[in-house]
């Protein structure tokens, strides 16, 4: 009898560069040591597939990330949702006359 299946994932946050662009935050599932092999993966509800990232760009909210995995015997299992915070607005701008 092989181990449950259990699914993890971590996650970067959304971010802006130097010349203050956006940066997309990634979503990445941990590859599973538990279940059978061969794992494949599903963000969001949609179709299973090997790929284990999901690069999540900014909509001005907060954005939830629902995740699961399958095993090769076919046992499904969700992950715990990770939660993207959006970025928050500049807040100490100042503007001078030129």
């Amino acid at each position: 009898q092989p181990t449950a299946l259990v699914v993890s994932a971590s996650a970067t946050a959304f971010s802006s560069n130097a010349t203050n662009v956006k940066q997309s935050a990634t979503v990445t599932i941990n590859v599973p040591t538990t279940g059978t092999s061969p794992y494949v993966y599903s963000f969001n509800g949609g179709a299973y597939s090997s790929v284990r990232t999901l690069t999540v760009n900014d909509n001005g909210t907060n954005q939830t990330i629902n995740y699961s995995g399958r095993d090769g015997n076919g046992c499904i299992t969700a992950g715990t949702a990770i939660i993207l915070n959006r970025l928050n607005p500049p807040t100490d701008l100042s503007f001078a006359n030129a």
